[in-house]
C-alpha cells in the first residue's frame, strides 16, 4: 500500500501540468476583453508574480470584494483570465473586484503557493482604507487551480500572525465566501487513489512530479513527519470545520470513470466529496452541474455576492 501511494502523486502531479488545455472555454478564459483596471500590477509580495489588478466600483465608502483567483493548473494562466462578464456583474451589485497572480511550481511548492494567495488578501486588508475596501467582506472564486485554491482559502485556519516583523502578515486571511468552479477537492494528492481507484499509469508524465509538487527532496518525504504536515496542510478536505463560509461548487464535467487527465482534474467526485465533507462539518456547500448553469463564472459572482451583502458579524 505504501507503494502505491507513494505512486499515486507521480501521476496526479504530472496531470496538473498539462490540465489548463481540458478546461472548458466557459470557465477558463474571458468572454471579452477587460477593460482596463483602476489600480494595476499592484505588488503585494516580494516575487514577480505577486502582483495584482483591482476594479473599484461605482459609490463611495468602502464596499465588498471579490477576488479572482486564475487557473492554470498552477504551472500557466494570469490574472487577465477574469470573465468580463463576471468583473460586470460583480461591479453593478456594488462589489469592488481583484484578479491576482502567484507563483508557479517551478518557482515554489503548492504550500507556498497557496499562502501567496492568502497573502494577496492579507495585503488588501492591510490597505482596506486606501483601496476603499470593507475588509470584513472579501470573498473569492476561480477556476481548476483557482477553485482549489479559493476553497483551501475558505477551509484553512486564519494566517495571521499577530508577532510576525511583516505587517501584511499580521492580517487576516480568512474570507467570507468561496465559489469554485472545476476544481479540486484537496491538494493531499495520497488521497485520491481512494477517491478514484486505480489511475492510468500512461498518464503519468515524470519520476520527479510529485516531489516537484511539494518540492520534496525525495519519496521518502512523504511519510516523514515534516511531509505529512504538509500534506495535512494542503488537505481542504479535512480542514473543512463548521466556522468555515459557505460554499459554491460547480462542475462541468460527467461522472463515470475519469477518461482522461482532463476528466480526472475536474471531476464531479471532487465536488461531491466536498458537500460530503461540508454537511459533517455543518458547512453550507452548494452543488451545480453543466446542465444547470449557463453562466458559471456570472454564477459564482452572484452567490459571492449574496454572502457579501450580509451582516459579517464583526469578523
Amino acid at each position: 500500500m505504501k507503494n502505491r501511494l507513494r505512486c499515486l502523486p507521480l501521476l496526479i502531479a504530472a496531470m496538473f501540468v498539462v490540465c489548463a488545455a481540458a478546461m472548458p472555454a466557459s470557465a477558463q478564459r474571458p468572454d471579452e476583453p477587460l477593460p482596463p483596471p483602476d489600480f494595476s500590477n499592484v505588488r503585494y509580495g516580494a516575487h514577480e508574480r505577486n502582483v495584482l489588478d483591482l476594479w473599484k466600483a461605482p459609490g463611495n465608502g468602502p464596499a465588498p470584494l471579490v477576488v479572482f483567483i486564475h487557473g492554470g493548473g498552477f504551472v500557466g494562466g494570469d490574472k487577465s483570465r477574469l470573465s468580463a462578464a463576471a468583473l460586470k456583474k460583480a461591479l453593478a451589485g456594488g462589489a469592488h473586484v481583484m484578479s491576482i497572480n502567484y507563483r508557479y511550481l517551478k518557482h515554489a511548492p503548492i504550500q507556498d503557493i497557496l499562502r501567496d494567495c492568502a497573502r494577496a488578501i492579507q495585503f488588501i486588508r492591510l490597505h482596506a482604507k486606501e483601496y476603499g475596501v470593507d475588509p470584513r467582506r472579501i470573498a473569492c472564486f476561480g477556476p481548476s487551480a483557482g477553485a482549489g485554491a479559493s476553497l483551501w482559502l475558505a477551509t484553512h485556519d486564519d494566517l495571521a500572525d499577530p508577532s510576525s516583523p511583516d505587517p501584511v502578515l499580521r492580517q487576516s486571511s480568512r474570507i467570507r465566501a468561496a465559489a469554485c468552479l472545476n476544481g479540486q477537492a484537496t491538494y493531499d494528492l495520497t488521497r485520491w487513489e481512494p477517491m478514484f481507484g486505480a489511475i492510468r499509469a500512461d498518464w503519468k508524465r515524470s519520476e520527479a512530479e510529485p516531489r516537484e509538487f511539494y518540492h520534496f527532496a525525495s519519496d521518502a518525504d512523504f511519510e516523514r513527519e515534516a511531509g505529512r504536515k504538509i500534506l495535512k496542510d494542503c488537505d481542504m478536505l479535512s480542514l473543512l470545520s463548521k466556522d468555515d463560509p459557505p460554499i459554491w461548487m460547480f462542475c462541468s464535467y460527467p461522472p463515470g470513470i475519469p477518461k482522461d487527465r482532463g476528466h480526472l482534474l475536474h471531476h464531479p467526485r471532487h465536488m461531491e466529496l466536498v458537500r460530503q465533507h461540508g454537511e459533517d462539518a455543518g458547512v453550507r456547500v452548494e452543488t451545480w452541474t453543466g446542465a444547470d448553469v449557463k453562466e458559471p463564472a456570472v454564477a459564482a459572482v452572484e452567490f459571492l455576492l449574496k454572502h457579501l451583502k450580509k451582516d459579517p458579524g464583526g469578523k
